[in-house]
């Protein structure tokens, strides 16, 4: 009897020295016995959820989720030792998530076989705090996303990540330690190119978030992919997880009627609810980090080269200019639509326009090619040249330069207009149709020469 008391005297004692030391909370005491198997659960999800394994990757999930539910009891216990009302309320807390998280793992339980690469989110964890400090100093009517949204904050102040594998580990007070994984998604994918009306990069998950094409992803701006990475998690964390308590067979359901009835505009997980995502977009609008601005323009300089080299490439293959640059991507010598955007681009938006050089080897060597639709952070725009030189241009001299391109342009462009017109009358079948692009083309050059 001495001995149990001695025992119970111990972890009281154990309990209310860590219970005043704790920062992160709900999670229970490490000196609490009953928390033991819950952190075993968890660190072992942990481990599990950042494998490339799917079947492990998804018990990792299953483990993580049964270590909420654990924290319970757990949580419950300290209550009743501590006389601490808030243990009560974060171990009902816990049960729910837990219980959420446990039933939405088990559902997806027939997906296991489904493969689908790890998402590198851990390699934007610097990108992704500097995100966060940007959303602690931007006043709270910057971002509220409608007349709904009265926060002060989006996520408790402080809240900042670690990477974890390929994954994110977020440190939120209050809270205690998330995990936010990424994967590439075939089914997403799928379901993207057979629903009219739906072309959306990333989505969120109760355990992260997915990705429709891994590679599409990696080609992103790195301060772009920090800003989904955050706008995914409010997703997670303050819908799927506080709002709807871990219960994202609930959330779906939700977020489905509300996208039929409202759309995207109107939706209330998006831009319109109390906790609205858009938010963390609005909160980012103008951001440019310097590390990522000067990579971005970096990569911009890489990706022009690159583009140089297919529209080498598509001269030998058809013994022709291309007349637009999309043609790069239909005429397979360019793999994918995201090599025509700029890596610059704050957006992840803006692409580059290419000047169609209809005077074909007469075109003088140094004449623009292709030039950023938008410009850089600092204002410069990177252009391609018609012999594959690069350059960096300040507005005032990248304004002079295309002017002075135009205005050579202009009176060349009559004639040429007059041959593609009459030879697109004479033609028939697909080469009418190329003619006639030809055209349209030449006009546009025309128009905009004009201006």
């Amino acid at each position: 009897m001495k001995r149990n008391l001695l025992a119970i005297g111990l972890v009281f004692a154990a309990l209310s020295l860590a219970g005043c030391t704790s920062g992160l909370q709900p999670r229970s005491s490490p000196a609490n016995p009953f928390g033991w198997p819950a952190k075993l659960a968890t660190d072992a999800g942990f481990g599990l959820e950042s494998t490339e394994a799917p079947v492990l990757r998804d018990a990792g999930r299953i483990l993580y989720g049964l270590g909420d539910f654990l924290e319970g009891p757990a949580l419950a216990f300290e209550g009743l030792v501590l006389f601490r009302r808030e243990r009560f309320r974060s171990a009902g807390l816990k049960f729910a998530s837990g219980a959420g998280e446990l039933v939405t793992g088990v559902v997806s339980a027939p997906f296991l076989i489904v493969p689908g690469r790890n998402v590198d989110l851990a390699r934007d964890a610097d990108l992704v705090n500097a995100g966060l400090e940007q959303i602690e100093r931007t006043p709270p009517e910057a971002w509220h996303a409608s007349p709904n949204d009265h926060r002060t904050e989006i996520f408790p102040r402080g809240t900042r990540v670690k990477a974890h594998g390929t994954a994110l580990l977020w440190t939120i007070p209050g809270e205690g330690e998330i995990l936010q994984a990424g994967e590439e998604s075939l089914f997403f994918h799928a379901v993207q190119a057979i629903v009219p009306g739906t072309d959306y990069e990333a989505q969120e998950r109760s355990w992260g978030m997915i990705v429709k094409d891994l590679e599409e992803w990696d080609s992103w701006n790195p301060r772009v992919r920090a800003g989904t990475i955050i706008h995914e998690f409010v997703h997670q964390y303050v819908q799927i997880r506080c709002q709807f308590k871990g219960w994202s067979i609930a959330y779906w359901p939700a977020y489905g009627v509300s996208f039929v009835a409202n759309g995207w505009e109107g939706h209330w997980a998006e831009r319109t609810g109390p906790r609205a995502a858009e938010a963390v977009d609005l909160a980012l609008r103008g951001w440019a980090p310097g590390e990522a601005a000067a990579l971005g323009s970096r990569r911009c300089d890489t990706q022009l080269g690159q583009i140089f080299v297919t529209i080498v490439a598509y001269r030998e293959k058809f013994s022709a200019e291309p007349l637009a640059i999309e043609d790069l991507l239909q005429a397979g010598v360019l793999a994918k639509p995201g090599d025509l955007l700029c890596p610059a681009d704050l957006a992840g938006t803006a692409g580059y326009v290419y000047l169609y050089p209809f005077r074909g080897t007469e075109t003088p060597p140094d004449s623009i090619l292709v030039y950023d639709a938008a410009p850089h952070p600092d204002g410069s725009r990177r252009v391609l040249r018609c012999n594959g030189e690069r350059a960096v241009l300040a507005p005032p001299e990248f304004e002079a330069a295309l002017r002075e391109q135009r205005e050579a342009m202009l009176p060349l462009l009559a004639p040429a207009i007059d041959a593609a017109r009459a030879a697109a009358k004479s033609a028939a079948g697909g080469d009418k149709e190329a003619l006639e692009k030809k055209l349209r083309v030449l006009e546009k050059l025309r128009d905009d020469a004009a201006k």
